[in-house]
């Protein structure tokens, strides 16, 4: 039996972007969303459960104090921003 290409498929519960799982249980991400939140080649994902939702997100590194993503560094495995870091050693 031949299968309908996803965009003859009529779903009323699909609210985006139908995509098929392949047999290795990979889903490939629409470009346009890939675009719009910037997600590059080798970029880290996660992927949590929210009801019956699987929720994916791109991995932001930020600061552990203060949240920033700008000009951080690694210190005993947590992100740090260099501002975080200089008032740390003004104390």
């Amino acid at each position: 039996m031949a299968r309908l290409p996803d965009e003859q498929l009529a779903n009323p519960s699909v609210q985006g972007i139908a995509r098929r799982i392949d047999e290795l249980g990979r889903l490939v991400l629409p470009k346009e969303y890939r675009r719009i939140f910037g997600i590059e080649v080798g970029d880290l994902l996660d992927m949590t459960l929210s009801g019956d939702a699987i929720v994916v997100r791109k991995v932001q590194h930020s600061c552990v104090f203060c949240a920033s993503q700008d000009d951080l560094g690694m210190f005993k495995g947590r992100f740090v921003c260099e501002g975080c870091v200089a008032a740390l050693q003004e104390t």
